[in-house]
């Protein structure tokens, strides 16, 4: 399952830091102004600041915080995304104008609460399942890089990172299909129709084959989709939809029974204490959208001089 969701987020760091930078122009549309009351037009007030972990955790979100200290042109030091880290550690040191600090604090801390508490549940269900975890595109608007490298950077890995990440084939478009043709000729169109256009498209520009999935929310369909799935070259990949761990135990058997290099995948409603049943019942992997409702983890901005 790694070699067909697992990415390398050095290619989207850009965008991230620029979504960041684009979230404190919203907050500071019109200016601090209580600062400038405060303190007025103060240029040359230097301070220092530490943003301090007020539990464990492990950090995500350190990209965007240095994205936004650095643009106001404040030094930054201290830990990466990634690491581990208890209460009380200090994990990065700020020095600069005190105006661009104080202006600066709150959407910081914001993308190291929120991506901390991803990252953080993402390294738990890591230490305990490995990379089988995967984390769908039910993300908060504007964040979906953020959130799944936070993911990523915790263990779990990804799953399809947007659109043009992989063909999945859900059950609306099956339902468009069978108004013409019936549900299992729909099924086995859309496998058709899929696998056509990533050998004639994907392949040639991205020199390998991403992967098809197809949605199964049932038996007789993920039956359907594992007959024609043997037939193809993989990645392929069988998502078993809102199904009682005992119904994925019957599903796997069956396109087991069948063959072919194919990936299942267990998905819908599954939480943080079901996991290991959808696993023993056979999925290769589970994906969730538990990562969205994560706990944030606590962090302060102290200034220290």
């Amino acid at each position: 399952m790694e070699s067909v969701y697992d990415r390398d987020f050095g290619i989207y760091e850009e965008r991230i830091k620029q979504r960041a930078l684009e979230a404190f122009a919203d907050d500071i549309n019109g200016g601090d102004i209580t600062t400038k009351a405060v303190f007025g037009i103060r240029e040359k007030h230097t301070a220092g600041a530490v943003i301090v972990a007020e539990e464990d955790c492990t950090l995500a979100g350190i990209l965007e915080a240095r994205a936004i200290l650095e643009d106001g042109g404040l030094k930054v030091s201290g830990k990466r995304d990634g690491e581990d880290v208890k209460r009380g550690d200090v994990v990065l040191t700020v020095e600069g104008p005190l105006h661009e600090i104080l202006a600066r604090e709150r959407v910081v801390l914001n993308y190291i609460i929120q991506m901390s508490g991803i990252a953080t549940i993402s390294r738990r269900l890591f230490r305990r399942h490995g990379r089988r975890v995967l984390f769908l595109r039910k993300t908060n608007p504007g964040l979906l890089l953020s959130e799944k490298r936070a993911v990523r950077l915790g263990g779990c890995l990804p799953h399809r990172i947007n659109l043009s990440d992989g063909i999945l084939i859900k059950d609306n478009h099956i339902e468009e299909l069978a108004k013409e043709s019936g549900r299992e000729m729909a099924i086995k169109t859309a496998i058709m129709r899929a696998d056509r256009y990533r050998r004639e498209t994907l392949w040639r520009r991205n020199k390998k084959l991403l992967p098809i999935e197809i949605e199964a929310d049932s038996l007789e369909d993920a039956v359907v989709a594992a007959k024609e799935l043997s037939k193809l070259r993989g990645p392929n990949i069988i998502m078993l939809d809102n199904m009682t761990p005992e119904y994925v135990r019957k599903a796997v058997r069956k396109i087991r029974e069948i063959g072919g290099n194919i990936i299942i995948e267990a998905s819908g409603g599954i939480t943080e204490e079901t996991i290991d049943d959808y696993l023993r019942a056979g999925a290769d992997c589970v994906s969730t959208s538990l990562f969205i409702s994560a706990k944030s983890c606590r962090f302060r901005l102290d200034i220290i001089r």
